[in-house]
């Protein structure tokens, strides 16, 4: 073996250093392609799916229909304390009632605007709106009061102030009540 100069043994130590930079280069990024591809499988494609289920289940919430529903919501009158049954139109479109005191939605929906309760109401015939229900208007006083009367709208016993643009769904209970 021949002995080897300190100007060929730095060159050595060198290209070793080197050699071992290039072996760490190549190290790293193989480990970064691995964190990015971890990183892809793990966090974004998750993610995304995550991101299409939930708007998936929006789109389903929504009350379009691919096929056709058959929609029972129970609907009650109170006017100045009474309770009150309206004489109900016989219409049968997607959204009526039977005098049952149900509001029914029975057909393909095709459009949130065509199942709301101010479709419901114009199809009973019973006037309608955030100022009116029937024969009385927001200001019109109660027999036996004198404080102004009010329209209001309870959705499975909560306040709801859509009014005629409330969208129905299944088997909501709704209070319709002037006081």
């Amino acid at each position: 073996m021949k002995h080897l100069t300190k100007k060929e043994r730095k060159k050595i130590t060198k290209e070793k250093k080197q050699a071992m930079k290039n072996q760490k280069k190549a190290l790293a990024s193989v480990e970064n392609k691995h964190y990015l591809r971890t990183l892809f499988w793990l966090i974004i494609v998750p993610s995304f799916l995550l991101g299409l289920f939930g708007w998936i289940i929006v789109q389903n919430n929504k009350t379009k229909s691919t096929k056709p529903v058959h929609w029972h919501m129970p609907i009650s009158y109170e006017f100045c304390g009474k309770p009150f049954t309206p004489v109900e139109k016989k219409e049968h479109g997607l959204v009526h009632g039977h005098d049952d005191g149900l509001a029914h939605v029975e057909g393909k929906i095709t459009d949130d605007k065509s199942i709301t309760l101010g479709v419901f109401m114009d199809t009973i015939g019973m006037p309608f709106d955030a100022d009116k229900i029937g024969e009385f208007t927001n200001g019109d006083t109660c027999p036996n009061s004198d404080t102004p009367g009010q329209v209001q709208v309870f959705i499975d016993g909560k306040l709801n102030t859509e009014f005629r643009d409330h969208v129905f769904n299944n088997k909501e209970k709704i209070k319709i009540i002037f006081k």
